[in-house]
């Protein structure tokens, strides 16, 4: 009887880390749709940790989030210059920048931690001789990099 329990306590155990360990997939596919992320605010403008963005252009190999807070101040003529900007940079990333990269750096995980294979990138304010910042520690599950 006493096996029984150190083995049903032992299964409970790994069944709750097997689900603590799995990541969780960001549904993010609809234009329009707002996720919370967190943000170095080493590099954030105004020192946040974590921000509400919004998706605004998806391609077959990119989301492109923008923060609330900047989005929202700006007037419709200058979100649609920004939407137009990101349609260039789109094409530019997805025929030359993402070509140099992979060959010279290898592929980045397909799919990656949220279980999707587009890239996400998320625009918002940063300081001023950032041109932008990477983490390696959000390719990991909150599990393996608590942090993130």
């Amino acid at each position: 009887m006493r096996n029984f329990r150190k083995n049903k306590n032992l299964i409970k155990i790994l069944v709750l880390f097997s689900f603590l360990a799995i990541g969780i997939r960001a549904e993010a596919t609809q234009i329009g749709e707002s996720q919370i992320f967190n943000v170095d605010p080493f590099y954030d403008l105004s020192e946040r940790s974590q921000i509400t963005a919004t998706l605004v252009k998806t391609t077959s190999q990119l989301y492109f989030y923008i923060d609330n807070a900047w989005w929202n101040q700006l007037t419709p003529v200058r979100q649609e210059e920004i939407k137009t900007a990101l349609s260039n940079l789109a094409k530019e990333f997805e025929e030359r920048i993402y070509p140099i990269l992979t060959s010279n750096f290898g592929f980045e995980w397909k799919p990656g931690i949220d279980g999707d294979e587009k890239i996400t990138i998320l625009i918002h304010p940063i300081i001023k001789d950032a041109g932008g910042y990477f983490n390696n520690g959000d390719e990991y599950s909150k599990i393996q990099n608590p942090g993130v």
